[in-house]
């Protein structure tokens, strides 16, 4: 676990959102044009959701608490299914 939150430290979340984006039909790059007010934290968080982690993990990696984890993911479920974005079935889709 250490590696994953040092690998996403020291290569940055372009990396990353690369290859999510190469095996989801682009959907950070789409996540970002459609919401740009989010904020890179809010980035990784949807890219660690991607990824499948539980909350526990998350909490590790991005320094927040598990109930903090379950909030984020209550607050972006709501987001995304209040979006009017052509994107919105995708993002359903993958990230709810």
């Amino acid at each position: 676990m250490r590696g994953l939150a040092a690998e996403l430290e020291n290569s940055g979340e372009g990396r990353l959102e690369a290859m999510i984006d190469g095996g989801l039909d682009g959907i950070m790059t789409k996540l970002k044009t459609d919401f740009p007010d989010m904020n890179e934290k809010d980035y990784r968080f949807v890219a660690l959701q991607i990824l499948g982690l539980d909350a526990k993990t998350m909490s590790y990696v991005m320094g927040y608490s598990v109930t903090t984890i379950y909030t984020k993911r209550n607050r972006l479920k709501s987001r995304l299914l209040k979006s009017t974005s052509d994107n919105r079935d995708l993002y359903i889709e993958v990230l709810c």
